[in-house]
């Protein structure tokens, strides 16, 4: 790689800053109109094919970077291959708390689901509650005290194993920055970073420690992506000294940029200062823009094939009762006197072995395909509010090719509108719901949850357990670890606590004889208290949901009544009573059993 002085050229004296002021911007550019999107013949497509051509890479990647309205980029997308791309998205939020809901409806509104979503400028600090996406999982890197702007932030898909790069952070002084690390089981792992430089920062010491960075990257021989709003102009390299060092910088690591227009354009600027890096020279690469009106920068997206090694839809089993009917019958025509005739245990055995031998004969599985990730829009967006949306968006990408005074009165009167209207129809919608539970306090406790913690049920169980130095990932074999650990467990337990020799029971009084007398319990006692199981529960070990036993109660209430009767008269507990389905819910920490 050649590098390239422009000692005698206007922006060499020039103390870099987020934005050249008006005064030093040339006059041919001062006083262009700006029309970034018409015809995708942009005026400074120029600049940027001079770009291309100092990179030495005429590809695809970045030849092909284009602007995409939300239509266009959902028919592009759907004409990707079918397997599982590594995708990432990064925009320029400034202020995550007051602008989530624009994001929550840009998310919604793209057909792709993006595997990674960066956001810098989040504005958040500890006060702040932290954002939520469904299906994703947040991690930040917050701005310090009461420093104002700053802040970075990623949205990381639920299916994603991956570790937090702590040893990869930048200086806070000079950036915000955070790293994770995509654990692959089967090729290189993939670092992920994102950075928001302030414009204030200096650009040289930036350079020093981007180089620094990516000295120790390419030492670990891992894929990389660095996703960011960097305040660095890269259209303006070939005219700024500070800038084109800073490009050698990234060229001389092997990475290279993915996008090549303008990410801000304004009425008399268009800067390129919203970057993606990536050292993934051999892999296809599918960059581009999205026409947005979140923010003053437009969102940036980079698509990459490395298959992630995940699938969107998960198989489970439904059980089910074909034919109730046909079920009571049975159970009607069957000999209980078998189970009148035996002792205790000899009749429990016997009358789970005439009913479950009748039920698993009208039982039916099937297999259900799962789609974890489906699309989960927000509950008060309408049909009317999703056109509006679309019309906003059509506005909004008109304004930005026109710069037409009028285009833009039209766009924000509309906006405005549209703002109003969403925040009455989220207002009405929890108006309704509240209304709904008032009187009965767990469930108001259930929506206000919703609100202020959405990310409480957002548990994922994990898919990868370290045992030792050992990374499990096959399925069956991290269920049969989680099974080891609990089973043996109680045991560990109790060979942990000193013997002292002491019969536990000396402690005790001698026990009352006749202490109390349970009467017998009738058939109607039965019947009232499993009519009163929440038929919206699920089954046990064996399959029997508290719906189908109710319908199947009065065929063997007679029967049933006469064994619980029975345990009351011996004291004895039916040992099919006591297992129990335990299933072991990850809520945080690390994905390991020690």
């Amino acid at each position: 790689m050649m590098y390239t002085t422009f000692s005698q050229l206007p922006f060499h004296d020039i103390d870099y800053s987020d934005e050249l002021h008006a005064s030093h911007i040339p006059p041919e550019i001062n006083n262009a109109d700006f029309n970034p999107l018409i015809d995708n013949d942009l005026k400074f497509d120029q600049q940027s094919n001079m770009l291309i051509d100092h990179l030495n890479l005429r590809s695809s990647t970045l030849d092909n970077c284009k602007y995409h309205d939300i239509n266009i980029f959902n028919n592009f997308t759907g004409k990707l291959p079918d397997s599982n791309h590594l995708s990432l998205l990064h925009l320029n939020i400034r202020s995550v708390s007051n602008k989530f809901d624009k994001l929550n409806e840009l998310v919604h509104s793209i057909n792709l689901k993006f595997s990674i979503i960066g956001l810098s400028e989040t504005w958040l600090n500890e006060s702040k509650m932290h954002p939520f996406l469904h299906n994703y999982t947040f991690l930040s890197s917050d701005r310090i005290g009461n420093k104002t702007g700053g802040g970075v932030g990623l949205f990381v898909k639920n299916h994603i194993n991956y570790n937090i790069r702590n040893d990869l952070i930048l200086p806070k002084e000079i950036c915000d920055s955070l790293f994770i690390e995509i654990i692959h089981k089967n090729k290189k792992n993939s670092i992920i970073g994102i950075i928001y430089r302030p414009p204030d920062s200096n650009i040289d010491t930036f350079s020093t420690i981007i180089n620094d960075l990516l000295t120790k990257i390419n030492s670990e021989n891992k894929y990389c992506n660095i996703m960011g709003d960097f305040n660095i102009d890269l259209i303006k390299f070939h005219n700024h000294n500070h800038i084109n060092n800073y490009l050698n910088t990234i060229l001389l690591n092997s990475f290279f940029p993915t996008i090549s227009k303008p990410t801000r354009i304004t009425k008399n600027t268009a800067t390129l200062i919203d970057h993606f890096y990536t050292n993934h020279i051999n892999l296809e690469i599918t960059s581009g823009i999205i026409i947005s009106d979140i923010s003053d920068h437009l969102p940036i997206f980079q698509i990459i094939d490395y298959d992630l090694c995940f699938k969107n839809t998960s198989i489970d089993y439904s059980h089910y009762v074909a034919d109730i009917n046909s079920l009571n019958f049975d159970l009607s025509q069957a000999d209980w006197s078998s189970v009148y005739n035996a002792d205790y245990k000899s009749a429990i055995d016997t009358f789970n072995d005439i009913f479950f031998s009748i039920y698993q004969r009208h039982l039916v599985t099937k297999e259900i395909k799962i789609n974890k990730y489906k699309k989960c829009k927000q509950p008060w967006m309408t049909p009317t509010l999703l056109k509006s949306s679309q019309r906003k968006h059509y506005l909004y990408k008109k304004y930005i090719k026109s710069q037409s005074p009028n285009d833009k009165t039209t766009y924000t009167s509309y906006n405005n509108l549209f703002i109003a209207l969403c925040r009455t129809a989220k207002k009405q919608y929890y108006e309704r719901k509240f209304n709904q539970v008032k009187t009965n306090i767990k469930k108001v406790w259930g929506v206000i949850n919703s609100v202020l913690n959405p990310a409480r049920k957002n548990n994922k169980n994990p898919s990868v357990l370290k045992i030792g130095d050992e990374f499990i990932y096959d399925t069956n074999s991290i269920c049969d670890h989680f099974n080891k650990y609990f089973s043996e467990i109680g045991l560990k337990t109790l060979n942990s606590i000193p013997d002292n020799n002491i019969d536990p029971m000396s402690n005790l009084p001698p026990p009352p004889i006749n202490s109390f007398f349970i009467n017998p319990v009738t058939e109607n006692e039965v019947l009232n208290m499993i009519n009163s199981l929440d038929s919206n529960k699920g089954s046990g070990h064996d399959s029997l949901t508290p719906s189908v036993l109710k319908k199947v109660t009065p065929f063997i209430l007679i029967p049933l009544t006469y064994v619980i009767n029975l345990s009351f008269t011996t004291g004895i507990v039916p040992d099919h009573i006591k297992l129990a389905k335990v299933v072991p819910v990850f809520k945080k920490g690390k994905c390991k059993l020690t």
